[in-house]
């Protein structure tokens, strides 16, 4: 218990000091983060399968959801499927989550699908061929 007291206090201090990545890390180590939800108004919690965009439709997975601070409001970090974003979860030196190079990528919440737009488009382009 007194571990549990002394994380959330280090939890408040890194936040109050703008140190997000590591806040992030203390935050993996002691909370279940399956089970946060990205946004209290979003369908999203971390770890969900995503597409980002809708002309470009890159999947991946949520890894990171927050202020961050090279930029204001709430962003999502996506850790895609392939080597197609633009970084490695680092950005100007702070590390949100860890992933391979040029797999992580920041966006607004505003841009994600669920995993299920995923396989009903491969379903339509398919012809219905990916059912089993």
């Amino acid at each position: 218990r007194s571990l549990l007291l002394q994380s959330l206090a280090l939890c408040g201090r890194l936040y109050q000091r703008g140190r997000l990545g590591e806040l992030g890390q203390v935050l993996c180590n002691f909370v279940d983060l399956a089970a946060v939800p990205v946004d209290k108004r979003s369908p999203f919690q971390l770890g969900d399968k995503v597409v980002v965009g809708k002309s470009r439709r890159l999947e991946g997975l949520i890894r990171y959801f927050g202020e961050v601070a090279f930029a204001h409001g709430d962003w999502v970090g996506i850790e895609l499927d392939k080597p197609e974003g633009r970084n490695d979860g680092t950005v100007q030196g702070i590390n949100y989550f860890a992933c391979p190079p040029n797999c992580g990528l920041f966006v607004r919440a505003s841009i994600l699908q669920p995993e299920s737009m995923i396989a009903k488009d491969r379903l339509a382009a398919n012809g219905g061929a990916d059912v089993m």
